[in-house]
């Protein structure tokens, strides 16, 4: 078995710093999604989230998978992608 492509695989994946903002009603995701270390709780109960995930398909579906109790925060550029393909969404249904 060659694991030489796997590791070139591992190495082509960017990982990217995102900050996200999750509501109240999405706590029984942060804890069970990410580290405690990097969750920070707000006074208004929502959650800050400062992880490094994957850039690609598999972060936006994840992203949107929270539905409306998430919001990306930083960077801005995967703020854009989440605003494109929602407004793609929202023409599938019109």
């Amino acid at each position: 078995y060659d694991m030489s492509n796997e590791s070139k695989e591992k190495e082509s994946v960017k990982l990217i710093n995102l900050q996200l903002k999750i509501s109240p009603n999405g706590a029984y995701r942060v804890y069970d999604e990410f580290h405690e270390k990097d969750v920070i709780r707000n006074q208004d109960g929502s959650f800050t989230v400062n992880t490094f995930l994957p850039e690609g398909d598999w972060l936006y579906n994840y992203i949107l998978s929270f539905g409306t109790v998430i919001e990306v925060l930083e960077p801005k550029s995967i703020r854009k992608v989440i605003i494109d393909k929602l407004e793609m969404m929202i023409k599938n249904y019109k």
